[in-house]
């Protein structure tokens, strides 16, 4: 194999393994911080920051005698390969060392142990290579495509290839062996040396500009008529937007609009596609057309953006990731045309990932911090429209005037959008920003349900998960979900309830606190929420008085409730008469709450006649296949059943498991039963090996 091909080679493994590993380090994290965008959006930002700490380290040891200096990270990287080699057997005592720290805190340090010097070692793969082999003369800037092609590819392996099939921690030894043979890759490059003289002495009769640049790019980068910032300035400003607009409609589609996992890596592969555009030299004679799509992106999210709520999830998803690509991949292009000679080649990528660890930086970690909403979102829409517009060659005005135009009408909808109020923030009780998400509780006068009246609506992002009326006679009436044919069937129907007898109910997900609306007399009823906003907002009477006004002993419990049932099992606490899931409903499903060892954990927490009442409403996922997974794993009895809207009352459908059938237990009328027959087999996944992913589906829900 030829130095060329070598280096190539070198380059498309080390990225598809650096990407590789991001959505397994994502899996890991699942059992101890959950499944929210939340924790994928602090990984981007911990990804970007270690991304910069590689360019660095490749930058020093690019400084000087590279050949010698590579002996130093081979070494690094078989420690590396050694670590990662053990993660599987370690991560639950690395947990035990960051458990008391804070979410955003505890996922960063998590993974800075976990993944942090393999990763950093990986991250200097693409530069050190190029500044390997640029030594020989060659123009190595497209190899910069070859990794990201790599990137591609590891990071749509891991959830169709090894994800379903390959428990995690056998995973991460296969990723310590992948790092060995990455080593012995850059080993052998390091040895096969320069190609020939002639090389060397082409590199040195090479002139900077012509290493640069085509003669495109020059005439765009210094015609007096079209003055810019200096292209080093853009080295910064450009992959600072980019990754901006990565994490903001991240951001923005799975926590306002939908919490699907899948869109995590969608959205992330088309920002390495644009990657593989933008530094792939014929697409530079395409940049208007990037321009022009980019715009067209930008304009139906502002359009979306100012009807959300009301729009369909496909004018969003088209959008978004029309701008990711698209925009993404027009920001590229200059930045690829602002690259400087084979000499400037470290400091080049340092640049920009300083630039990318700043954008991710403010739009993952600040901006929760200092906003109640997603603001980010359309600031980084902005932002990513003024830098298109304003790096335009401008002396072709006649073909700019419409771009110009364009610009100006989304960036006035944006602005707009950014500074309105919005229809029925006169009456917004709560608006709260968390890890977890946003968390809005409205009040208005009157609804067209039947019922009149000033009324309370909560909303985690754009989806509702509770309302109260509080009208006189309605203030402890069930809503939404939770009505008696609902989230109330287990309780209502339960031997203890008909009978008198005082009961123990556990609540996964607390939402407004609707079902402690069942609680009476002696009843204890606790209810686990891992958002400190969601609890605070049920808890306070001034949003819902469901938990304040309940009869039953009412016991909020804040944390994640498998980490929480899982310490009362070992406690041999008392058990459960029923026991609602409800952390499935809406759109997002925490992996670590649907395995099999999950459900195992829910049955033993339950009572011999005990309910499991689990709530499957979905948007984009049918999880009918997860429960006759669970039937045909554990032998329960199962009901699977749908729920009519009514005024005051939801479509949605719940699921109830029971051991033993109670005595006396009937359906009642105006329920829809699901045949498990007619539903198709699936396996049960484990905690170490299964996916979801088949479970998704696009499909709108019906309003």
């Amino acid at each position: 194999m030829n130095r060329r091909m070598l280096s190539a080679v070198a380059i498309f493994f080390g990225s598809m393994l650096l990407f590789g590993v991001q959505p397994m380090v994502g899996r890991t994290l699942l059992p101890f911080f959950g499944g929210t965008s939340a924790v994928w959006i602090v990984c981007l930002c911990a990804f970007q920051v270690l991304l910069l700490g590689g360019y660095f380290y490749a930058h020093r040891l690019s400084q000087g005698d590279l050949s010698r200096r590579l002996k130093s990270h081979l070494a690094i990287l078989a420690v590396a390969a050694v670590w990662a080699f053990c993660v599987g057997g370690v991560r639950e005592g690395v947990y035990g060392l960051v458990a008391g720290l804070p979410p955003a805190a505890g996922v960063l340090a998590f993974l800075c142990v976990v993944v942090g010097l393999p990763y950093v070692a990986l991250s200097a793969n693409s530069s050190l290579v190029q500044s390997l082999v640029s030594r020989d003369g060659e123009d190595v800037y497209h190899l910069y495509a070859v990794s990201n092609v790599g990137s591609l590819v590891g990071l749509f392996l891991y959830p169709f290839v090894f994800e379903p099939f390959v428990a995690v921690a056998v995973q991460w030894r296969i990723f310590g062996v992948g790092l060995a043979v990455y080593a012995a890759l850059l080993w052998w490059l390091g040895e096969c040396g320069p190609r020939s003289s002639f090389s060397n002495k082409r590199r040195d009769a090479a002139s900077p500009l012509r290493d640069a640049a085509s003669p495109l790019d020059r005439a765009s980068f210094s015609h007096p008529s079209s003055p810019i910032p200096h292209p080093s300035f853009l080295w910064l400003l450009l992959p600072a937007v980019s990754c901006a607009v990565l994490n903001a409609v991240t951001a923005h589609l799975t926590m306002d609009v939908i919490a699907m996992p899948l869109l995590w890596c969608v959205l992330l592969a088309l920002f390495l596609l644009s990657y593989v555009i933008g530094f792939s030299a014929w697409c530079v004679r395409l940049l208007p057309l990037w321009d022009a799509l980019a715009l067209v992106s930008a304009g139906v999210l502002a359009y979306a953006h100012g009807r959300c709520g009301s729009i369909g999830f496909a004018w969003h998803m088209s959008g978004g990731c029309g701008l990711v690509l698209f925009g993404c991949s027009a920001l590229h292009v200059r930045l690829y045309r602002a690259r400087p000679g084979s000499e400037g080649l470290t400091r080049y990528y340092l640049f920009g990932a300083v630039g990318g660890a700043v954008g991710g930086v403010l739009t993952g970690l600040v901006a929760p911090l200092v906003f109640t909403s997603i603001v980010e979102y359309p600031v980084a829409l902005i932002l990513s429209v003024l830098c298109i517009v304003a790096l335009r060659d401008w002396r072709r005005w006649m073909v700019q005037l419409a771009a110009a135009a364009a610009g100006v009408v989304v960036l006035g909808g944006l602005c707009f959008r950014l500074c309105d109020a919005g229809d029925g923030l006169e009456s917004e009780l709560v608006r709260e920003r968390g890890f977890f998400g946003t968390v809005r509780v409205t009040s208005q006068k009157a609804k067209a349900s039947g019922m009149v009246g000033e009324f309370h609506e909560y909303f985690h992002g754009t989806t509702k998960h509770g309302e109260q009326f509080l009208a006189p006679g309605y203030g402890l009436r069930p809503t939404t979900y939770y009505v008696p044919l609902g989230g109330g069937l287990p309780i209502l129907g339960h031997p203890k309830y008909r009978g008198g007898h005082p009961m123990r109910v556990g609540i996964v997900g607390m939402g407004a606190g609707v079902t402690c609306a069942y609680g009476r007399t002696n009843d204890v009823y606790r209810c686990w929420e891992i958002s400190p906003e969601v609890m605070n907002v049920a808890t306070n009477p001034a949003c819902f008085t469901y938990v304040s006004d309940s009869k039953a002993k009412v016991e909020p419990v804040l944390g994640d409730a498998r980490l929480a049932l899982e310490r009362e099992r070992r406690e041999d606490a008392p058990k459960y008469d029923v026991l609602q899931i409800d952390a499935f409903s809406g759109d997002s499903v925490p992996y670590h709450l649907s395995t099999k060892e999950a459900f195992q954990l829910y049955l033993d927490r339950l009572e011999s006649d005990g309910f499991l009442s689990v709530h499957i409403s979905n948007w984009h996922m049918d999880l009918r296949p997860l429960v006759k997974a669970v039937v045909m794993e554990f032998g329960v009895n199962a009901v699977l059943y749908l729920v009519e809207p009514e005024p005051g009352q939801d479509a949605c459908a719940w699921c109830l498991f029971v051991k033993t059938p109670p005595e006396g237990f009937t359906l009642p009328q105006g329920i829809r039963l699901i045949d498990l027959n007619q539903v198709k087999d699936w396996t049960l996944p484990t905690d170490e090996r299964g996916s979801l992913v088949d479970l998704v589906h696009l499909q709108m829900p019906v309003k």
